[in-house]
């Protein structure tokens, strides 16, 4: 598993966290900036992603992940509002990235996504 984040402080908790459940040897948490750090760009594809970050950039990540996800994986996206859920789902369907589910609990939303194992006729 990767894990990265933009600050410091977040990347070096997860690490923490990590050895205290005994799972370092599973884990590894990098600092840099999405689908732009070079940790991400070489490990990809990934056959689940999941983002628990804002709206915005999200959907501007959306053209990223996408090719960067494995055929039939799964992208999990977490901390939406109700209604940011159409923006960030419209964004992510441009790519052809297809709903699996929505989860809403209170305010929020959680969006599951899938890659098709294969690209449609003509795409």
């Amino acid at each position: 598993m990767l894990g990265i984040d933009l600050e410091e402080w977040s990347v070096r908790t997860a690490s923490e966290n990590a050895a205290r459940n005994q799972l370092r040897h599973l884990a590894r948490f990098v600092r840099g900036d999405g689908w732009n750090a070079p940790a991400v760009r070489r490990a990809a594809p990934y056959d689940l992603v999941f983002a628990n970050i804002l709206a915005r950039p999200l959907c501007a990540m959306a053209r990223r992940l996408a090719p960067r996800l494995a055929p039939g994986g799964t992208v999990i996206l977490s901390g939406l509002l109700d209604n940011q859920e159409r923006m960030v789902l419209a964004a992510h369907r441009a790519q052809h990235l297809l709903l699996g589910a929505r989860i809403h609990e209170g305010r929020w939303t959680t969006l599951v996504l899938r890659k098709p194992r294969r690209a449609k006729a003509g795409d």
